[in-house]
């Protein structure tokens, strides 16, 4: 039973409605907040209590609250970005929905990060117990009431705030996302670079905006116009991997994903290229691919790379090419060298007979080791 309210309390009359007010929040601080916001002296409060994110969605569809008291897990085995993780989901599925949130942490640092994050306003929960929390449900109620009753809410205008909710959001994704995000027009000069991008090419979107891409390496970036050409031509999305190079003439290796924009009318106004470095990968598949045709000792082309090798020869042969040649060199005694003087001592005679032959080989000629000496 919910506890008795207060004689005298300056409660609403039949013709005002109370203020619906959902509390999401657990059982520790459900009974001393549930209190102090019915036993207060302002408006009447219509306590709700709603125990996940999605019973507040269905709530929303039915008899939608006009503020929610959300409580910040302030668990300190927890990082502090999963504490705000509730409030994040819940800014981000009503983003006019008023938020008041209460956690137990001393100091303005978490009060800072959750108005930042979108919260109303933040009350710590030794104050909950006191009016402090009802003043700062009922002020975020008031602004909210006041910025939605500025104008009629005409269908137009509603649907206006949620374009704008909308493009709001989908700037915040571009300007956080860990990819590179670059646009072009149709002349392939600069219009947009993402935070990431800047970082990744060097060049601050207020230097990049109005140059050619390819000039300055972003976009197509070493692939030059002429992709970007037939990308616009065709009106197709692209997806490849190439060398790109930053402002100060350092090359890396990026995984491009390019796709046209389309205006109302289905017409390509420009393209948008998404890129992430890869060198890092591309560097290291280079290196197994080497390991797996090369000796890790001398270099030389393996067993595997030499028997590809005189097969490609051959096959050059038969059809008209010139006579292969394959010679056979054996080091005698090598045995003794590696059993008397130890495989350290046989390591750099193999390594000095790799070099020696290297440097007589005329070009053309492939030096490997098939195995063993």
């Amino acid at each position: 039973m919910p506890p008795p309210v207060r004689e005298g309390s300056d409660r609403g009359t039949a013709s005002t409605h109370p203020i619906v007010v959902a509390l999401l929040l657990d059982d520790d601080d459900r009974s001393p907040v549930e209190w102090a916001l019915r036993n207060w002296s302002g408006p009447e409060l219509d306590i709700r209590h709603v125990p996940t994110l999605s019973a507040l969605d269905r709530m929303m569809d039915r008899d939608p609250p006009e503020v929610v008291v959300l409580a910040i897990d302030d668990d300190s085995d927890r990082s502090p970005t999963c504490a705000f993780d509730e409030l994040d989901e819940l800014v981000l599925c009503h983003p006019r929905l008023p938020v008041v949130t209460v956690s137990g942490q001393p100091g303005h640092a978490m009060a800072t990060e959750a108005v930042w994050r979108g919260a109303e306003d933040h009350v710590r929960r030794v104050e909950a117990r006191s009016e402090r929390l009802a003043r700062a449900v009922l002020d975020a109620v008031t602004r909210r009431r006041r910025t939605d009753s500025a104008a009629p809410a005409s269908p137009s205008m509603l649907e206006q705030r949620r374009s704008e909710d909308s493009l709001r959001f989908q700037a915040d994704v571009l300007a956080t996302i860990g990819e590179a995000v670059a646009a072009t027009d149709t002349e392939g000069r600069i219009t947009y670079l993402n935070a990431a991008a800047e970082r990744l090419y060097g060049w601050p979107l207020a230097e990049a905006l109005g140059h050619d891409g390819g000039s300055i390496g972003v976009g197509s970036g070493l692939a030059g116009a002429e992709l970007l050409d037939r990308q616009l031509r065709s009106g197709q999305a692209w997806r490849g991997q190439m060398w790109l190079r930053r402002r100060d003439g350092s090359q890396f290796f990026g995984r491009v994903t390019n796709t046209p924009l389309f205006d109302d009318e289905g017409d390509v106004i420009g393209m948008i290229g998404v890129t992430s470095d890869i060198t890092d990968r591309h560097d290291a598949e280079a290196r197994l691919a080497h390991e797996v045709r090369h000796d890790p000792l001398t270099g030389l082309p393996n067993r595997v790379a030499i028997t590809d090798r005189i097969s490609e020869l051959l096959a050059e042969q038969h059809a008209g090419g010139p006579t292969v040649a394959v010679a056979f060199l054996d080091l005698d005694r090598f045995k003794i060298i590696n059993d008397g003087l130890g495989h350290t001592t046989g390591d750099r005679v193999l390594l000095a007979v790799a070099d020696r032959l290297r440097a007589t080989a005329d070009p053309g000629v492939t030096v490997g080791r098939f195995g063993g000496d």
